[in-house]
């Protein structure tokens, strides 16, 4: 067991005690490590049990009991990532499918910020090696990455206050006719707590997604979402009863559609992940001049396309 002593500084006052306290301990521990942790008394602010929803205030002390198991490792290691674009200010990863983003519970190494540990040695020195955003374990796509401090806060905000552009494309059962708005509010599942529902006491979430091709009960979409909640195009898209394809926690069971081929049953059934990709990242600069990037979608979504639109009267 290690012991830390911390003080809320004044930029902090007012946050919530698991979102200051995890920015005052840097890459120690992820956000949920230090929920887990006030929840069991490991925490305490001014000697006092807290929640973590709780508002910290400019000087609390914090006392910090930190289990010899909980401490994960956010050093360099040797991790082949696709790098689109790299300035002085970030970079930006194409993040394949099955790379977690970064340590935490179950997983203590071999993640996407420890491969941008060893490629940039500089974000170490920043709060989750420069972190701002994530993608599920099996979602592909764009991913930007802070290599420095002022720009950290820059994008940031950008993100908090609803600035940044993000774009998925995902192939699901069904179809949507021209554009559709999904704004619904998700919580977490108090039947399954690594699962997320629509639940109107939950956060509010917005997804807006656009057919852009259908073939045979199957369609291509591209999703845009306003707010960044866990699993949110996932649980979405399921709740319109459109699920997309390789999700096994939202949408087995409801994949296959009538009178299909066994080829086609066959590939629906055995696709490995969800098909996900954030296509489109974009962003104000340092300079605050609009950046954006794109990338196309991994080979396996692209055969799965490519599969379907062949045997769609199968």
């Amino acid at each position: 067991m290690r012991h830390k002593k911390l003080e809320i500084p004044e930029i902090l006052r007012g946050k919530r005690a698991d979102i200051a306290i995890s920015e005052l301990l840097g890459n120690e521990l992820s956000r949920n490590q230090v929920k887990d942790l006030i929840k069991s008394g490991d925490i305490l602010i001014n000697d006092e049990r807290c929640k973590p929803k709780d508002k910290v205030c400019h000087n609390d002390q914090i006392d910090v009991s930190i289990p010899d198991a909980e401490v994960s490792s956010w050093t360099a290691e040797d991790i082949n990532l696709d790098i689109i674009f790299a300035c002085d200010d970030y970079a930006i990863i194409n993040k394949p499918a099955g790379l977690v983003m970064h340590p935490g519970a179950g997983v203590k190494s071999g993640t996407l910020a420890n491969g941008v540990a060893k490629i940039y040695p500089e974000v170490l020195s920043l709060p989750r090696n420069g972190i701002v955003h994530r993608l599920d374990k099996d979602t592909s796509g764009l991913v930007v990455i802070a290599r420095k401090n002022g720009f950290r806060n820059h994008i940031a905000e950008q993100f908090q206050n609803r600035e940044v552009e993000k774009k998925y494309l995902a192939v699901i059962k069904g179809e949507i006719i021209g554009a559709l708005t999904i704004d619904k509010p998700i919580a977490r599942d108090r039947q399954n707590r690594t699962k997320m529902k629509v639940d109107e006491s939950g956060r509010e979430a917005i997804s807006e997604a656009i057919s852009l091709e259908s073939f045979g009960g199957y369609s291509v979409v591209e999703v845009k979402i306003e707010t960044g909640r866990t699993h949110q195009i996932r649980v979405h898209l399921s709740s319109n009863k459109t699920p997309i394809i390789g999700d096994k926690a939202y949408g087995s069971g409801s994949q296959l559609i009538k009178n299909l081929s066994d080829n086609l049953k066959d590939k629906i059934l055995s696709f490995p992940r969800q098909a996900l990709h954030a296509y489109k990242l974009a962003f104000f600069d340092a300079s605050n001049e609009m950046q954006t990037y794109k990338s196309n979608p991994p080979d396996d979504i692209l055969g799965l396309i490519e599969f379907l639109k062949s045997n769609k009267n199968a």
